[in-house]
């Protein structure tokens, strides 16, 4: 360190050099050491939120003729001032208007003293309603290039760093380093912690602690101080909760890639206390063990005589049941391991916004996912970008924080992939976009195309696209209008199981469930048919009157309760659409003798069959490779098949969208406050001569107005069918109303 000389009005610099291994400075940093003054600011907490008061005290004023009290703030506005004369202590309830600052610098001007603070706004509940562009990144260095690396992040359209580098810093810069972010004007999230199943296979005899910490905790009411979860560190999570808290975190992330199993062959947990529970939730289950002998096909004597069996030992002895049944106990000890460690943050954050991205392979059983139990606990994850993962994020909790990754891992970077991905994510309903990395710093990487930064510090090319493209669409307004919109209300809903999932891998099918899925939604998405998941929990209570169409995709393992509901749903007028014959299975996997949903179909034919004032459609092959299809721009009669299904219960798509040559093209459609959102994406390059492929003819159901959102929102007139031309690679989004909008 060198001390730089400064003047009585300032204060002590320290110039930090960082030096390379032959001793040559590569880079610098200059931090305060010292203030030069008697100059005192006590103030109750360094963050507020809007409306929120700066309380506190400035003290050591004695003596001093006039003291000037001011905030500046990061666009260098002066939004408080305040002169005193000859007080010795000034009592601070400043009440400030909120200008969208991130932070101000408080700065107390005493005579010939001066000293200073910064104060940092805590604005993170107003940023969730629009669009978010969050980076992974680190910056636990104060050096110069990790503060221009924020700058440039921030002038690209960067709003949100998430901080990865929480695994050996100290609890200074735990507090440290989200003030640095904010002071360059972006928000900040936590990489709180990484969970993991056990480590490998857990043998009878030994206890792999971590499934235990939830029950414990809410025996006790008080934390573990180990580990409650191989890579998570309880003491650490909640350090960094208590030094975010006030200065607001844009959101927690519990982990990525967290899975709960590696692979098929890592099943867990069989240590003798989760064997103790799993017994305890059978009794739960089936109360008796004459009970449980009937729905395995079992001669069990006692529950102690019960252990849980791996898929293959199942397989061979006819125990699939006893098999589902050890899966959903372990998928609830994994929700309620996550319930564990976001209770650690919550008891030092109340307001923590929690989730969790990057999830291993939901499709996969063993890793542990039930979405639609575990996300209601949540109001943030960023799945990779799969249809079906995205949409299960409407069990995420109100106000929640939506996205999903892209970036230099995928490898593709070319343009059309870097511009087209946030309209992607957009048009899915997602609220943000999650970009992987910002500074890859492992030895040799870290100026290469992992990063976004050239050596210089000017931005690689694949990312300006990308960011310039977020920029149009929060600064259009687009952005935050989509965030507050909700998909279209259709009356759709798809049957969204996992123990459908895990019956797929139990007993396989020619066609997987998440093959089944994925043809379905590709054919109603593709359609412009928006829709939502309907899970077994909701099947079984839900009144269903809203609901005109229910979709069972490979629904094989089904409830008593959820036959019931479908055959009253049914024969009330709903419409029922399979690709093979439903609940052959009952939901723990025991075969049934009788289906009582087979008599709904007809097996010998893929039409329409008339059940009640209701139909039932058993589609077989129809929808087959759907995803695959539409792909190739090959699924316009499939499309149009399901159109026609639809409408014998009166479910049209609000617009059909067709481009140049007259084929069906995909858009999306939302609804906010009474206004129809209708997005569309451009043609990939190269484009014809002709540019046939740009032309879309919007057709409506009825006369509307309508407002070309990318186009400054330019009025189209009114009617029933527009034509516009789409600029390549990216989003345009129209706006429909039955008023004119002034």
């Amino acid at each position: 360190g060198e001390t730089v000389p400064t003047g009585s009005r300032s204060a002590q610099l320290e110039l930090i050099r960082y030096l390379n291994s032959e001793g040559l400075t590569v880079d610098y940093s200059v931090q305060m050491c010292e203030k030069s003054t008697k100059v005192g600011i006590r103030l109750e907490k360094d963050a507020i939120k809007p409306g929120e008061h700066i309380r506190g005290e400035i003290v050591g004023t004695t003596g001093c003729k006039e003291t000037v009290i001011s905030l500046v703030d990061d666009a260098q506005r002066v939004i408080w001032r305040q002169v005193f004369s000859d007080v010795e202590e000034i009592p601070l309830d400043i009440s400030l208007e909120h200008q969208q600052s991130k932070y101000a610098l408080f700065r107390v001007d005493a005579d010939d003293d001066l000293a200073w603070t910064n104060v940092y706004f805590n604005t993170v509940d107003e940023d969730r309603e629009d669009f978010t562009f969050t980076i992974w990144s680190n910056h636990g260095s104060s050096s110069r290039v990790s503060r221009l690396g924020l700058d440039q992040l921030r002038q690209a359209g960067v709003d949100n760093v998430m901080e990865c580098t929480w695994g050996c810093v100290s609890q200074n810069l735990m507090r440290r380093i989200p003030r640095r972010i904010k002071e360059a004007g972006i928000n900040y999230s936590p990489y709180a912690t990484f969970i993991r199943g056990p480590t490998a296979e857990v043998a009878q005899g030994s206890d792999c602690v971590m499934m235990d910490a939830w029950p414990e905790y809410c025996r006790t009411g008080a934390f573990r101080v180990e580990d409650g979860g191989r890579n998570h560190n309880s003491t650490r999570v909640m350090d960094i909760a208590e030094a975010s808290r006030d200065i607001g975190a844009f959101f927690y992330s519990l982990g990525d890639e967290n899975s709960l199993s590696k692979d098929e062959t890592d099943e867990n947990c069989f240590c003798d206390k989760c064997q103790e529970r799993f017994r305890n939730y059978l009794k739960r289950t089936y109360g008796t063990m004459s009970a449980l002998n009937a729905e395995y096909g079992s001669q069990y004597l006692n529950w102690s005589e019960i252990h849980p069996l791996r898929l293959e030992e199942a397989r061979s002895r006819g125990l699939i049941p006893l098999w589902m049944d050890f899966r959903d106990f372990m998928e609830g000890q994994w929700v309620d391991l996550h319930r564990y460690v976001a209770a650690q943050v919550q008891s030092m954050d109340s307001n923590a916004v929690l989730g969790i991205e990057g999830m291993a392979p939901p499709e996969k059983w063993y890793t542990g996912w039930n979405f639609y139990r575990l996300l209601p606990y949540f109001r943030f994850a960023a799945p990779y970008f799969k249809g079906r993962d995205v949409r299960a994020l409407q069990y995420l909790g109100n106000k929640s924080v939506r996205g999903a990754w892209y970036g230099s891992y995928e490898g593709q970077m070319s343009e059309s992939s870097m511009r087209r991905t946030p309209w992607l994510y957009l048009l899915a309903g997602l609220n943000g976009t999650f970009w992987w990395t910002a500074n890859f710093t492992k030895k040799g990487r870290s100026f290469s195309n992992c990063n976004v930064f050239r050596p210089d510090l000017t931005m690689l090319d694949h990312f300006s696209q990308s960011a310039k493209e977020v920029r149009f669409i929060k600064e259009s307004g687009i952005g935050k209008l989509m965030a507050g919109a909700r998909p279209f209300p259709t009356g759709v809903r798809v049957h969204y199981s996992n123990p459908c999932l895990r019956m797929s891998a139990a007993c396989p099918e020619s066609v997987s469930w998440a093959e089944s899925m994925e043809n379905f939604e590709s054919v109603l998405e593709e359609g412009a048919i928006a829709y939502s998941y309907l899970s077994p929990q909701e099947l079984e209570s839900a009144v269903l009157d809203d609901i005109k169409v229910l979709v069972l995709p490979q629904s094989r393992a089904m409830s008593d309760a959820e036959c019931d509901a479908v055959v009253r749903f049914v024969r009330k007028g709903g419409l029922l659409i399979a690709d093979s014959i439903p609940a052959a299975y009952d939901e723990h996997g025991r075969l049934r003798e009788v289906n009582p949903l087979f008599e709904l179909f007809v097996t010998n034919s893929i039409a329409p069959h008339k059940v009640g004032d209701g139909y039932t459609v058993l589609t077989l092959d129809a929808f087959q490779n759907a995803a695959i299809s539409a792909k190739e721009g090959l699924s316009g009669a499939m499309i149009t098949n399901m159109w026609e299904l639809l409408a014998l219960v009166g479910v049209e798509p609000f617009v059909k969208v067709l481009d140049g040559v007259h084929n069906i093209v995909r858009a999306d459609v939302f609804e906010n406050n009474g206004v129809v959102l209708v997005g569309m994406i451009g043609p990939s390059l190269p484009l014809s001569a002709e540019s046939v492929e740009s032309l879309r003819t919007v057709n409506l159901r009825n006369d509307m107005w309508a407002y070309d959102l990318g186009k400054d929102g330019k009025c189209l007139g009114r009617g029933k069918s527009f034509a516009i031309e789409l600029d390549p690679l990216i989003g345009r989004v129209l706006a429909f109303s039955a008023k004119e909008i002034q």
